[in-house]
């Protein structure tokens, strides 16, 4: 029986930390729309894994 597949979800701070940006940043990057809101698991907010390859380009050039 195969095992289903979740989706894999980082913490703010995690997320933050890849990024190279505060939590501020994150927040201001959801709320113009730029970042899909985080999903809520066990009262903590989570990212999606797949949101850091939305940012790849601007990481290398820090354009933000």
């Amino acid at each position: 029986m195969n095992d289903p597949v979740y989706p894999r979800y980082k913490s703010t701070s995690t997320l933050c930390r890849e990024l190279e940006v505060s939590p501020v940043t994150i927040w201001r990057w959801v709320k113009c729309g730029k970042l899909p809101a985080p999903r809520k698991i066990n009262g903590k907010n989570r990212w999606s894994a797949d949101v850091e390859p939305l940012f790849d380009d601007e990481i290398e050039g820090r354009d933000f």
